[in-house]
């Protein structure tokens, strides 16, 4: 099997009908709201409906929106009955997604503490990250033409073992810069 066909069935595998079904799901109600969002100001004008018909229906369907989370929200707590909170791919160091994916029982947002009484579901393997064999294949014919290689993005143990790799592969200068450093390229 040449490269190219191993990549092309690579990138077809992921392509299953469910992710194929969604697609097409989600292509069509776009396409369905941008459509319905583009019709009605004719279709009121047609009716002698002006601009404060359409700002009158918009301001209206906004509202009914907002109190029927207000009030689900309220529900929901009374009931303790949750929708799950989905997390899919990579979740950095001392974000708020992370702290989700390690299940800790309470959570900062906006610098105020909150409990975390949703269920958190952890999809991985949904990264559009390559990864660390990927990356060291991709850039590798750099090697012995690239001077340097500052690595600033990652964590620094992953970042400390892609510097490894890199040199592993040939290249000579590379370093993980701190916070704050300034380098010359």
């Amino acid at each position: 099997m040449t490269d190219k066909t191993a990549t092309q069935s690579n990138a077809i595998r992921w392509l299953s009908r469910n992710v194929f079904a969604i697609g097409m799901l989600s292509l069509f109600s776009d396409m369905g709201h941008e459509l319905a969002t583009a019709v009605l100001p004719l279709f009121l004008a047609s009716f002698g409906g002006g601009a404060a018909v359409l700002g009158t229906i918009e301001g209206v369907s906004d509202a009914a929106s907002s109190l029927v989370k207000l009030w689900m929200s309220h529900h929901s707590d009374r009931i303790g009955k949750r929708k799950p909170i989905l997390i899919a791919g990579y979740q950095a160091e001392h974000t708020l997604g992370r702290r989700l994916v390690e299940r800790r029982p309470e959570v900062r947002v906006l610098g105020q503490a909150c409990p975390v009484k949703a269920e958190i579901v952890v999809l991985n393997g949904l990264s559009s990250h390559a990864d660390h064999p990927e990356l060291l294949r991709m850039i590798g014919p750099l090697a012995g033409t690239v001077q340097k290689v500052r690595l600033v993005h990652g964590e620094p143990a992953r970042a400390e073992a892609l510097a490894e790799g890199l040199r592993g592969i040939g290249f000579a200068d590379v370093a993980i810069p701190d916070r704050g450093d300034q380098v010359l390229v």
